[in-house]
Parts: C-alpha cells; sequence; structure tokens
C-alpha cells in the first residue's frame, strides 16, 4: 500500500501563492482524497504524518507556531483547520461590504454570472441575511431598467429566487428578441440588394441618346452637338426643342424668311389668323430681334410657328441669310 501511495501524485502547496486561501482549499481537497483513498486503512497518526510531509518545509515551520491541545495532537481535521485558519485572509467586514455594494453587472455580463459573483462577494460580509442582501443587490446592479422595474413591481414578497428566475427569463427573452430582430434585418438587407441588382441590370431608355442602356452607362451624347437645335449633349432623334418658321404678311404681300434649324417632322402648319389690329384684351411681350430692334410678339401659347414681315428684316444689319422653307404655310 505504501508503494501504491508513493506512486501517486501528493498535493503540494506554494506558501507564497498571491492567493492562499484558493492555494490552500485546492491542496486540502486533493489532501483529503489521498486520506479517503490510498490511506484509507491507516490511522489518524499516519494520515496526519503524511499531511505534514507534504505541506513542506515551510508548512512544518507554520506547524511548529500552532498550539495544541494534548486531545487535539494527531487529530487530523484539527491539522487541517489549524492550516485552513492560517491561509484564510484576514477579514475586513466594511472593505468587503464596500466591493459588494459597488458591484454592478457588466454590460457584457450574463445574469447568472454576475448572480454567483454575488453569492461569493457576500461571504465575508458578516450581514445576517445574506440572501437577501444578494437579492437586494441584484435589484440595484442589473444593468437593464425595465429588468429593474419588473422585480420592484414584486414587493416585499420578492424573494431570492424570484429574482434569479426573473433576471432569468428576462434574458432568456431579450436573447430571443435579438436573435428575431437580426433575421428581420437581414431579410430587409437582403430584399434591398436584390432589388438593387435587379434595377441595376435593367435597361431603360436613355433621355439624352435613346438608346437602351444600364443606370451605369456613359452616354455617348455627353458633350455632343444636337444636329437640330445645336445644343449640347443630346443627339438629334431625342431632340425636344421645335423650329420657328417666320413668314410675310400676306395683306402687304411681303415676302417671309424662315430660319430652318433643322428638319422638322411636320409638313405643313397652319395658321389661322394674320391682322394688324389688336384687341385690346390681348396680350403682347416686348421682345428683342438680334440684340437690334425691338417688337411687339402677341403672347399664344397655342400657336405652331411665329411671322415677322420682312420690313423687320430690313432694320437688321447685317441681314440674316435667307433659307428657303420646307414646309407649307395655310390659314
Amino acid at each position: 500500500m505504501v508503494s501504491d501511495v508513493m506512486e501517486i501524485t501528493h498535493p503540494s502547496i506554494n506558501w507564497n501563492a498571491d492567493n492562499l486561501d484558493s492555494e490552500w482549499t485546492a491542496f486540502e481537497n486533493h489532501a483529503k482524497l489521498m486520506c479517503q483513498g490510498p490511506l484509507a486503512d491507516k490511522s489518524e497518526k499516519v494520515a496526519c504524518a503524511y499531511l505534514l510531509i507534504w505541506v513542506g518545509a515551510q508548512g512544518r515551520e507554520i506547524f511548529s507556531t500552532f498550539e495544541l491541545a494534548d486531545e487535539e495532537k494527531d487529530k487530523i481535521e484539527i491539522y487541517f483547520k489549524k492550516f485552513r485558519d492560517y491561509a484564510a485572509p484576514k477579514k475586513n467586514q466594511v472593505f468587503s461590504r464596500y466591493v459588494f455594494q459597488k458591484r454592478d453587472q457588466n454590460n457584457t455580463e450574463s445574469t447568472d454570472k454576475y448572480i454567483t459573483e454575488l453569492k461569493i462577494l457576500v461571504k465575508p460580509c458578516g450581514y445576517l441575511s445574506e440572501s437577501e442582501m444578494v437579492r437586494d443587490k441584484i435589484v440595484s446592479g442589473v444593468r437593464n431598467p425595465k429588468l429593474r422595474e419588473k422585480l420592484l413591481a414584486v414587493g416585499d414578497s420578492l424573494t431570492l429566487a424570484q429574482a434569479v428566475t426573473i433576471c432569468r427569463a428576462h434574458e432568456s427573452t431579450q436573447a430571443l428578441l435579438k436573435t428575431f430582430e437580426q433575421k428581420e434585418i437581414k431579410q430587409e438587407v437582403d430584399a434591398v440588394a436584390k432589388s438593387r441588382s435587379s434595377f441595376s441590370l435593367k435597361k431603360t431608355e436613355c433621355y439624352f441618346c435613346g438608346g437602351n442602356y444600364s443606370p451605369q452607362h456613359v452616354c455617348p451624347a455627353k458633350r455632343k452637338t444636337c444636329a437640330k437645335c445645336k445644343k449640347q449633349n443630346h443627339f438629334a432623334k431625342v431632340c425636344k426643342s421645335k423650329a420657328v418658321n417666320i413668314v410675310g404678311n400676306e395683306a402687304t404681300n411681303t415676302p417671309a424668311f424662315t430660319s430652318d434649324l433643322y428638319n422638322q417632322e411636320e409638313t405643313e402648319v397652319f395658321l389661322y389668323a394674320i391682322n394688324k389690329d389688336s384687341s385690346k384684351d390681348e396680350i403682347f411681350a416686348e421682345i428683342s430681334v438680334c440684340g437690334q430692334i425691338h417688337i411687339d410678339f402677341k403672347i399664344d401659347t397655342g400657336a405652331q410657328v411665329n411671322i415677322l414681315p420682312s420690313q423687320y428684316l430690313d432694320k437688321l444689319s447685317p441681314k440674316p441669310k435667307l433659307l428657303k422653307a420646307t414646309q407649307r404655310l395655310t390659314s
């Protein structure tokens, strides 16, 4: 049996550890397993001897400072308690309570982890009712205001167990809602991406060149001059400008001239009447012609053409070049 004990890894302890209390707890648990296992058939005196071997030279120096009554000698539980009291940190209830009261739930901390931490911190505080203090700290320390409202709504009947249940249920509900929201957002994003994709592939007629292109195409009419109106950035086949034909006054039998900027699709333009007399209800606007003469033109939004007597042409210097009209004017 002794050989079996020697082959098994025996307990060891670092007496210079930063957290000696935790170090001793781990050592004691290991030592008790050895006493219950390989040393189970040994006497208590032998078990105490093994314990003094395992604690090492520094542990035996500490043991020599213990005051033991005759009835306490060779008692393994007494030895464990003496070492446990030595390793336990010196209690400061004021500081422990300060740390406990300042402990709030972190942004990324789960409910269970927070409550477990509170149960550990409350131990050295020396409160008469640890469960009530943990319950109260949960209410004041949880990070979610709505959860705090639920806890406060229960009132004086709220127990620690109820507080834990409410916190867990709330956390579970929030996790489900977050999952649903993320799923809905993903669906919306996918729908928008699909819509944009289909829109980018759809070809429409270009307003400036008349071609069928997707919205990303570079219009070939950019910086090009229209053959009809001589303006830039569009082709003649989509030009919206209308030609202006100027004819003479039939009453005075004066010749007509035309500024034929482009060939109109219409072959005949209808003129209702040409009169010298004007009604008082008619509206005229003074327009400058070639920057040289000013003429009163009748405002008529339904007119297809504008006419100008040749006498005004004679006043222009230099005279504009007359071009042959491409359309017939009828009245």
